[in-house]
């Protein structure tokens, strides 16, 4: 066409018609900005994985340590260490809120009682934080205490803890006591651990923990115990001994 008007194309002073130069400049724009957005979208990603990763670590902790657990699961437990052993299965119907059985077993010269109760746990308060949580809960039980003779029996107790990836504390009381208080038990349990290395979810994660008993009712008020925990997916296990060298042994696992 322009051989046959005899006018040229516009440019820009560079010979280059102004339209190209336009499209060939707008190009590169779109260029960096998709680049920009694509930048920003990875590092939010990011960002959102790591406190996804960070709080189901935090998770996988309170799924381990908690009277409740995550709606629908079922652990069960065995915890078995001088003078006393206990088996508990739980259900969790809601998130706050679990229930089933609870066998409690005392050998001691001043005490030898079994008793089997039906109980149900309450999560009262959680404070979620970014790389931390803390929680109280509550249990009531009912059920039977049998040594010389049997008796109607209640349990009850409350759990206080705080925990971030690296460390663990925690408080319990337990009062274990028949209707007509001829056979009480009371157990102030209190933890300190500590996690030597950060891991993955699904790597195997472990704990040092030192564990102090205190049951004024039983030969043996005091107990201090040191163990290793552990845990992979949905089995958790501690292993250790206490001040008197007699081993411990708790496992769970969850279903």
């Amino acid at each position: 066409m322009a051989g046959e008007t005899g006018l040229e194309p516009a440019t820009h002073g560079f010979g280059v018609p102004f339209n190209d130069k336009y499209k060939r400049n707008l190009g590169a724009t779109g260029t960096f900005v998709l680049t920009f957005v694509i930048y920003c979208i990875v590092v939010y990603s990011i960002y959102v994985l790591k406190i996804l990763l960070t709080a189901c670590l935090i998770f996988s902790l309170k799924l381990f340590a908690h009277p409740v657990s995550f709606k629908g699961s079922v652990p069960i437990t065995w915890m078995n260490e001088e003078r006393k052993t206990e088996a508990i299965t739980t259900y969790s119907i809601k998130y706050w809120w679990g229930v089933g059985s609870h066998y409690f077993r005392i050998e001691d010269n001043k005490k030898d009682l079994d008793a089997l109760f039906a109980k149900t746990n309450f999560l009262l308060k959680r404070w979620n934080k970014k790389d931390s949580q803390a929680n109280i809960y509550a249990w009531l039980g009912a059920g039977a205490l049998w040594n010389d003779n049997s008796h109607f029996t209640y349990l009850t107790g409350i759990q206080a803890d705080y925990e971030t990836r690296r460390i663990y504390t925690e408080a319990t009381f337990r009062s274990l006591r028949t209707f007509d208080n001829s056979e009480v038990v009371n157990i102030a349990q209190a933890s300190f651990g500590l996690s030597p290395y950060l891991a993955g979810y699904e790597d195997l994660q472990s704990w040092m923990i030192v564990r102090g008993n205190y049951t004024p009712e039983l030969e043996d008020q005091w107990m201090i115990s040191t163990l290793l925990r552990f845990f992979y997916r949905n089995v958790f296990w501690e292993m250790g001994a206490n001040h008197k060298g007699h081993p411990i042994i708790n496992l769970m696992v969850h279903f």
